[in-house]
């Protein structure tokens, strides 16, 4: 009886349990009428998508921005050959309002991770890893934008 009572509370207090990611489902009262980027392609389409998904309003923001990604060797065995790789993203940008420079600021990213003897398992690794860093700076370009909106 008591393995049943203990499995009911366990399950009940599990399943009543809801994660609702900070920045998923927000809806800011702002928008990003404009987005002009240069630098890596890849990083800069993830980030425009996913500032343009989360933004509606009425007051409207202009932003560019600049990314520089750097993969280099963090550690090596004694033969020279790389153990771990680090990723650094650089994002350089600049937000206007009414066409007035109103913020300008520097995000930097990185991610340590294995080198791994299969070279496609290893380029995944970095695709997931440069998609995760993208997302973290697109949410932090957000967070900069409703501090401002906020503040006015």
């Amino acid at each position: 009886m008591n393995k049943i009572i203990t499995t009911f509370l366990l399950l009940t207090t599990l399943l009543s349990c809801s994660y609702k990611p900070i920045l998923g489902d927000k809806k800011y009262d702002f928008q990003i009428s404009n987005i002009n980027f240069e630098g890596e392609n890849k990083l800069n389409n993830i980030i425009k998508q996913n500032l343009k998904n989360n933004a509606f309003g009425n007051k409207k923001y202009d932003l560019f921005f600049i990314t520089n990604k750097k993969k280099e060797v963090v550690t090596s065995n004694d033969k020279g050959e790389p153990l771990n790789f680090r990723i650094n993203v650089n994002l350089e940008y600049q937000i206007f309002y009414n066409n007035k420079k109103i913020l300008k600021s520097t995000i930097v990213k990185q991610e340590v991770y294995d080198n791994k003897s299969d070279k496609f398992e290893l380029s995944q690794d970095e695709e997931n890893i440069l998609l995760n860093l993208s997302e973290e700076l697109s949410n932090d370009l957000l967070m900069a934008i409703v501090l401002l909106n906020n503040d006015s």
